[in-house]
């Protein structure tokens, strides 16, 4: 009777052995599994402490550096409040007058350097910056990323107009792949009698923002 206790007591320690050494190495499975989906891209918060204070200049109130402590912090400040953050994404607006600013991270597909784009909305004007992350100095970098466009990019070869004309052309994003490109003509004499002809667009392939043109029926 004593012998057949002894087996069981043997038998109840082996197995609670068993389970203990199983567990660290789950434990470390499910480590390395968060780990690598955290490292997939790089926190937007992150690129947002190091962008310039000017970042914000197109807009009417701007932007101090205490508060742009709070909003790291707090995700708030006097004039400003954080209403949108995912993983490339952060939406700033200001709390009285309506202003935002929209900061926009696309990683390149195989390193994880990338571009930031911060698109400012003042009342009815946009306008969008770019920089370059570079990863291994985590540092942004400003650069006009964005090909410049004429008139003459929007308006058929018999509209075309002369080299001098200075055209005023914005950059506005329209979903989170694709910025569309649009020319001001309210007001302008040239384009009384003138019709806009093409439409254009950027469209984000993993690398940079690709050119498509769509032509506007007539």
């Amino acid at each position: 009777m004593r012998k057949l206790i002894f087996l069981v007591l043997i038998g109840i320690f082996s197995a609670t052995g068993y389970s203990q050494t199983k567990r660290p190495n789950e434990k470390k499975i499910e480590s390395t599994k968060s780990d690598s989906q955290n490292n997939s891209y790089k926190d937007i918060k992150s690129l947002f402490r190091w962008s310039p204070l000017s970042l914000f200049d197109e807009t009417t109130e701007g932007l101090e550096s205490s508060e742009k402590e709070e909003l790291l912090k707090k995700g708030e400040s006097a004039y400003w409040k954080i209403m949108e953050a995912t993983n490339t994404k952060l939406v700033i607006n200001h709390i009285y007058n309506g202003d935002r600013v929209t900061l926009r991270f696309f990683k390149h597909k195989d390193s994880f350097n990338g571009i930031l784009f911060a698109e400012v909305e003042n009342g009815a004007n946009t306008s969008l910056s770019s920089w370059n992350y570079d990863e291994e100095s985590e540092t942004l970098q400003k650069s006009n990323l964005l090909h410049k466009y004429t008139a003459n990019d929007f308006v058929s070869k018999e509209d075309k107009l002369p080299d001098s004309y200075h055209a005023v052309v914005h950059y506005s994003f329209i979903d989170e792949l694709t910025i569309q490109v649009s020319l001001y003509t309210w007001m302008e004499k040239e384009f009384e009698n003138r019709k806009i002809s093409n439409e254009l667009f950027l469209k984000w392939n993993g690398e940079n923002f690709v050119e498509k043109i769509e032509r506007i029926e007539q």
